[in-house]
C-alpha cells in the first residue's frame, strides 16, 4: 500500500535541500525504446524514446502519478487528442527533444517541453 508523505514543520529551505529524502541525486533509470502503432505508444519506464515518425496520440501504462520523459525524431505529440493534454502540437524533429508528461485519471499532462537543435 502506498502512503502519501506528509510533511509537518518542515521549512521551506529543508525541502530545498537535495538531501532532505536522503537523495543526493535522481536517477530515472536507462530509457526504453517505444513504437508508434495506431498513434499510440506503450510505455513501462519513466524515459522512452519513439524510434518510429508519425503523429502521437495515445499513451499507455505506467500508473498515476507517473513522470515521463518523452524523446522523439520525427514525430508530432498531438494536444488534446487520446489522452493527451499540452500546451499545443509539439513537433519533435531531433532526438535531443524533450517533452515531460505527468499522468493523471489515465491523462497525460504537459510538465515542460524542450526544442533543442
Amino acid at each position: 500500500m502506498k502512503l502519501p508523505l506528509i510533511l509537518t514543520g518542515v521549512g521551506l529551505a529543508q525541502l530545498k535541500s537535495p538531501k532532505f529524502l536522503g537523495l543526493d541525486h535522481l536517477n530515472l533509470g536507462s530509457k526504453e525504446e517505444v513504437y508508434l502503432v495506431s498513434n499510440t505508444i506503450t510505455v513501462t519506464k519513466s524515459r522512452a524514446i519513439i524510434l518510429s515518425s508519425g503523429t502521437l496520440n495515445t499513451i499507455n501504462g505506467l500508473t498515476d502519478g507517473s513522470i515521463l520523459i518523452l524523446q522523439a525524431q520525427s514525430v508530432t505529440i498531438a494536444d488534446n487528442t487520446g489522452n493527451l493534454r499540452l500546451v499545443s502540437n509539439f513537433q519533435m524533429d531531433t532526438r535531443f527533444d524533450t517533452l515531460t508528461l505527468l499522468r493523471d485519471r489515465n491523462v497525460w499532462i504537459e510538465l515542460a517541453r524542450s526544442n533543442n537543435q
